[in-house]
This record gives C-alpha cells, sequence and structure tokens, in this order.
C-alpha cells in the first residue's frame, strides 16, 4: 500500500503541506501544482487520475457543485 498524497485546497493555507512534510507525507497545495483557479470538477479529476487526498474546508460545496457524494456532506461540523 503507498501512503497517501495529500493535495490542499486554495481555500487552506499554502503553509498546509509543510505539516505534512514534516510527519514525512507527500502534500502540495494546488496554487503550487498549477491548479489555481481551478474548478472543483477539474481538481477532483487530478486527484482521482494521480490518486491525491484533497483536504479542503468545503466538502459540503464541493458536493453540492459536482454532484460527488461526500461522507462530510452528512456530518455537521465537518470541514
Amino acid at each position: 500500500m503507498k501512503p497517501p498524497r495529500f493535495l490542499v485546497d486554495e481555500n487552506l493555507s499554502v503553509l498546509l503541506p509543510q505539516t505534512a512534510h514534516a510527519r514525512e507525507y507527500e502534500a502540495t497545495h494546488v496554487n503550487y501544482y498549477g491548479l489555481d483557479q481551478s474548478k472543483d470538477w477539474d481538481i477532483l479529476c487530478v486527484v482521482a487520475l494521480e490518486d491525491w487526498i484533497l483536504v479542503t474546508n468545503n466538502a459540503i460545496e464541493l458536493s453540492a457543485e459536482t454532484g460527488w457524494d461526500s461522507p462530510a456532506s452528512s456530518r455537521r461540523g465537518f470541514g
């Protein structure tokens, strides 16, 4: 099993990947990955194709815009 890779959404700090790096995880921010200002659907395609875990604080909005069934969408206070 490969270790997780984290792609941080633009609604979170560009410094957040440093926290993952300190714990020896691969991580980057969408701004540094060339996805700044991209549509949510485009980011989700990259996440799926390249085996990233998307770190975001708007999973419910993302779910509504794309039709993606987020596990977070049913949890109050998650995000």
